[in-house]
């Protein structure tokens, strides 16, 4: 998170340990008990946030290149940290000061607590309880917390109303069965008790690719992540030779206005599948996409991967193994507490395990993209391969949406 501005150390210390007596989530232990396959949440009551530690790194009067380089390294450092699911709380937070008005905040969050709405609710919060403080405001808003969102799913999940059962039939309707079943010529042999490593390479998109498919997108009526979302499916579709192509997109979990502002793990990849058929037109395939990711969105409180997985299995923990999945996060704000703003300029999220995924983000008036893998499964040259094929069809295919997608290249 970017500081700008003259940071008050005190005030944001005040507002760091105010989160963590507000939010349950980072006071929250997870204990298996004997006999039991699924850990449960155990909340600590709030007397040891007086020690919380926030780690200080003055790198004023440094060379802005080797700055940057220590920050970098602060972030793949809390990137690979592991916290203990024992613990009192989960927050680990680095303070590096730049200059006397420049500031950089790192928070580690462990995937379980948080995801990646989570972090931009969390950053909108510190700048909310900054201002409170600096001018000695009063807050007596009650918090949702994450344990009542969790019993309220577990509600759903067990309802035998008429709505649950719809939505249960929705997804019994939903033919994911070719999502398990795709495999890349370069994916390596693996035994079965294989360790997730996940790694990422950025793809380096022009400003006239994000222009480009921001038009298109327009002019189809449909959202830029469809655009993306389409090619991804598509350069899959060519690698495997399946013609209908199912992958797991990331639903934030909020459909409803109480859940926008919560912070916990509420997000969930969803199987989203589309009919590729060789003569159909780029056009005709994102509007199709467009409608169903609409109608599994609203339908995403219902959706349980044990649905589809006996739990039960030796082998259940592959079986809800993502291959190929798909993220967009379009939210890029700066938040304001008088002379001080709050922004995050890097961000990293992994709450699912998959074999390659592409993960996109929209950012002042640009387009990034980065596609993560797992490292025991994939050579980096065959992901960097991947990424050149997937930039050369998403050109292809904004500039000829008229095409058959057979003949994009």
């Amino acid at each position: 998170v970017s500081i700008e501005g003259k940071l008050n150390y005190q005030l944001l210390e005040l507002v760091l340990r105010k989160l963590l007596e507000k939010h349950e989530i980072f006071r929250t232990s997870f204990q298996t008990l004997k006999g039991m396959n699924i850990p449960l949440q155990v909340i600590h009551e709030a007397t040891n946030i007086s020690n919380l530690s926030i780690n200080t790194h003055n790198l004023i009067g440094i060379e802005f290149q080797k700055q940057n380089a220590e920050i970098e390294n602060i972030f793949q450092q809390q990137h690979l940290k592991t916290f203990d699911w024992k613990s009192d709380f989960f927050l680990d937070l680095q303070l590096v000061t730049l200059s006397d008005c420049n500031h950089v905040l790192l928070i580690a969050i462990p995937a379980i607590c948080a995801d990646t709405v989570s972090i931009h609710n969390l950053v909108e919060e510190i700048s909310r309880l900054y201002t409170a403080y600096l001018h000695e405001q009063e807050l007596s808003e009650e918090t949702l917390q994450y344990a009542d969102i969790a019993a309220w799913q577990n509600e759903l999940f067990e309802e035998e109303g008429e709505e649950g059962e719809v939505g249960r039939k929705f997804w019994q309707n939903q033919n994911i069965s070719n999502l398990v079943i795709n495999k890349l010529v370069s994916e390596k042999y693996s035994p079965s008790k294989l360790i997730f490593q996940p790694k990422f390479i950025s793809i380096n998109l022009n400003h006239n690719t994000f222009a480009n498919t921001k038009a298109l997108a327009n002019q189809e009526g449909v959202s830029i992540s469809t655009v993306l979302m389409a090619c991804w499916q598509i350069l899959l579709s060519r690698l495997t030779g399946q013609s209908e192509m199912t992958i797991a997109m990331c639903c934030d979990g909020r459909n409803y206005d109480e859940l926008k502002s919560a912070i916990g793990l509420l997000a969930k990849y969803i199987p989203v599948g589309v009919d590729l058929s060789a003569n159909s037109k780029f056009s005709e395939i994102i509007k199709h996409l467009e409608e169903n990711i609409n109608e599994i969105q609203q339908w995403q409180d219902s959706f349980n991967w044990e649905e589809f997985v006996d739990i039960n299995e030796t082998n259940a923990e592959s079986s809800l193994f993502l291959p190929f999945a798909f993220d967009f996060n379009s939210q890029s704000v700066k938040y304001f507490a008088d002379d001080v703003s709050f922004c995050i300029s890097k961000q990293y999220a992994c709450i699912d395990k998959f074999k390659v995924k592409l993960s996109c983000q929209e950012r002042d008036n640009s387009l990034s993209a980065e596609l993560h893998y797992d490292a025991s499964l994939f050579e980096k040259e065959n992901i960097e391969n991947l990424a050149i094929q997937l930039n050369t069809l998403l050109s292809s295919a904004i500039n000829n949406p008229a095409n058959a997608i057979s003949q994009l290249e």
